[in-house]
């Protein structure tokens, strides 16, 4: 089935690209006054050190899956384009990214429990990867959000109007809630939107590789195909079974973490419920198709009318219901089929 379809990849269109999510040279600049106005380049060793600490204890199964899903951008071949952000520091001179380095340290992190079990171990890290460390899991300094595991219960419980209609066999088997802080841009202009038009859930699952650009950049509809059968966009669904069916469970090649070996990310987003940039099965016929979205589908066409609330993680994986598979069995073999009338 075509990737574009529920999931985040890696092909270019010549859509005109988005500020917040592909001018990484603007976003860099802008990182770099936001650490000078909170004065991180005038910070001690032992600020660091107490400050990187302070978050490993606070959050240490959300900073595992941080460096889980940093460490899995860098395996993929499409790293160049994958991995982003990417950590200031860590750049050759020609501005190529310097993965090697790169590489030789985060492989050499032990798992993160052991830094809040032994305290020495991050007093004595070399700087470049304290450096690095303090990066990737230190997300509310670099990039205005932060992540925060929540219970099971009281994910079902803060959404049991949408949890109550979802099956269990795609239940997460860990949740982390996306927090904003006030002075994050994606977060003033998507309340602004979402108080004009109101919003709709959606869900959108993801190979792992892809996890690390989403849960700091955002998803982003210019890295859909052109030739995606409902058009460019970023694709969910209000079914999350049939977001499911999407996840591309991965190798974790984080060492000894909290997830085990194998794991499978989605994320749970409001979108803003505008019909001129988002297209859903009761608003919406693509022009080029010629045929509406499938119920419970839904194709953002801006960026900024997607705002992620949770990540959910998957590290057991059942079959899904067969009514559910039928209807991405069904969407696939439709497309297969578009395909071959098209090009013959």
């Amino acid at each position: 089935m075509n990737s574009a379809i529920m999931t985040h990849n890696g092909s270019n269109s010549h859509r005109k690209r988005l500020y917040r999510h592909t001018d990484y040279t603007a976003r860099r600049k802008a990182h770099k006054a936001r650490l000078e106005a909170k004065g991180i380049f005038n910070e001690t060793r032992s600020e660091r050190v107490s400050r990187v600490s302070a978050r490993l204890a606070k959050e240490p199964v959300a900073s595992d899956l941080l460096m889980s899903v940093f460490l899995s951008s860098l395996t993929t071949y499409r790293r160049a384009q994958i991995c982003e952000p990417y950590p200031d520091e860590f750049f050759l001179e020609d501005g190529e990214k310097d993965f090697e380095t790169v590489n030789l340290y985060a492989k050499a992190f032990p798992n993160i429990a052991h830094f809040n079990r032994t305290p020495s171990a991050l007093k004595n890290l070399p700087a470049p990867a304290l450096s690095l460390l303090s990066w990737v899991v230190d997300t509310e300094l670099y990039d205005g959000m932060s992540l925060s595991q929540v219970s099971i219960d009281e994910y079902k419980q803060r959404t049991r109007d949408i949890d109550s209609l979802q099956s269990p066999h795609s239940d997460p088997q860990y949740v982390f809630k996306v927090n904003y802080t006030e002075d994050h841009h994606y977060k003033q202009v998507f309340d602004k939107l979402a108080e004009e038009h109101g919003s709709i859930v959606g869900f959108h699952g993801t190979p792992l590789t892809n996890l690390h650009s989403i849960i700091r950049n955002g998803l982003d509809a210019t890295f859909s195909h052109e030739d995606a059968l409902f058009g460019e966009g970023i694709y969910l669904s209000s079914d999350r079974d049939v977001a499911y069916g999407f996840l591309r469970p991965a190798i974790n090649v984080a060492v000894e973490s909290h997830f085990g070996q194998q794991m499978g990310a989605m994320v749970f987003c409001d979108v803003v419920k505008d019909s001129k940039k988002v297209r859903t099965s009761t608003t919406s016929t693509h022009a080029r198709v010629g045929n509406k979205l499938p119920k419970g589908y839904i194709v953002v066409d801006d960026n900024e009318y997607v705002m992620i609330r949770y990540i959910l993680i998957y590290n057991r994986f059942g079959r899904l219901a067969p009514s559910k598979l039928n209807v991405c069995w069904y969407v696939a073999v439709f497309y297969v089929l578009l395909l071959v009338v098209l090009y013959i």
